[in-house]
């Protein structure tokens, strides 16, 4: 195994597989598998049914205006993945959101949205559509009306959202801005794109499984899930490794542990001195100014 390839790892975790909480990068934070109930697996968070939706074989049910809203949740949100199985009732309905996380009022939100902008077609919604465009060369779909599909969106620290169907890239990412939702202060919704709810976006249909992770995963990450047979833990991948290799396995994380710390550092020393930045700005918008004027 090459140097490249030990550091490409995909399924390498942020996290040491000596942390008995979390030994793999695919907990999510928040996940709800509805044969088991309205409970997320994870905190023990409900999904609330509203205006007729219910809870029958294993799915939770979306028609008529159906949607469910979650208690609200106690944890932040910055750079995330959503993540969802869902049927459609007909390809042809317009604007609903399969899963959305946004603040309680709903005035700021993200979500996994249907049909939108272009009919058929699987999107990142967002309030005002500020952090939404279409995903280049995504196709239609063409199944999801007759049997369960997996639509999952990557929002990254730096503003890149990707979306994701079946396990393969959906079309072409871009790259916009991230929201950061506040503890206590949003909550998520299913079958909604956004509160209040609008019987005009609404989403038709069922979903049986739909997660929250804390960070934007990989597209072999995405895959796992769509197919959790190809999944290949940290433990397995460093039982694997020969003594050269974990000890450049070893290297190349401390290596990147640094830089990681040394970004947020830079992160960091560019927002304490944006204030300053300005200040610059505009004295040198008020020169120019008074030397036009003289």
């Amino acid at each position: 195994m090459s140097t490249s390839e030990i550091a490409n790892k995909s399924f390498f975790s942020k996290k040491s597989s000596k942390d008995p909480k979390k030994n793999h990068s695919l907990d999510p934070v928040l996940q709800w598998n509805f044969e088991s109930g309205l409970k997320d697996q994870i905190l023990g968070l409900k999904a609330n049914l509203k205006n007729g939706a219910t809870l029958e074989n294993g799915r939770l049910i979306l028609r008529k205006g159906g949607h469910a809203v979650t208690d609200t949740l106690p944890v932040a949100v910055a750079e995330k993945t959503l993540s969802t199985w869902v049927e459609l009732d007909s390809l042809g309905q317009r604007a609903g959101g399969v899963i959305t996380i946004q603040s309680s009022s709903g005035s700021v939100f993200d979500s996994i949205v249907f049909g939108e902008k272009e009919t058929r077609k699987w999107m990142s919604g967002s309030n005002g559509f500020s952090r939404t465009k279409p995903f280049p060369s995504a196709p239609p779909e063409n199944i999801a009306h007759n049997e369960l599909v997996h639509i999952a969106i990557t929002y990254s620290r730096n503003g890149k959202i990707t979306g994701y169907r079946n396990g393969k890239m959906y079309g072409k990412p871009y790259t916009t801005s991230l929201h950061k939702y506040q503890k206590n202060k949003s909550v998520l919704t299913f079958a909604v794109r956004h509160l209040p709810a609008s019987p005009q976006r609404m989403l038709h249909g069922s979903i049986s499984k739909a997660s929250v992770y804390d960070r934007a995963l990989t597209q072999s990450e995405i895959n796992a899930i769509f197919n959790p047979g190809s999944y290949v833990s940290l433990e397995e991948v460093e039982n694997s490794l020969s003594t050269e290799e974990m000890n450049l396995y070893t290297k190349l994380t401390a290596q990147r542990d640094s830089l990681e710390k040394r970004l947020r550092e830079l992160e960091v020393t560019v927002v304490a001195d944006k204030p300053k930045l300005q200040d610059l700005a505009l004295a040198l918008f008020n020169m120019k100014e008074f030397i036009y004027l003289k």
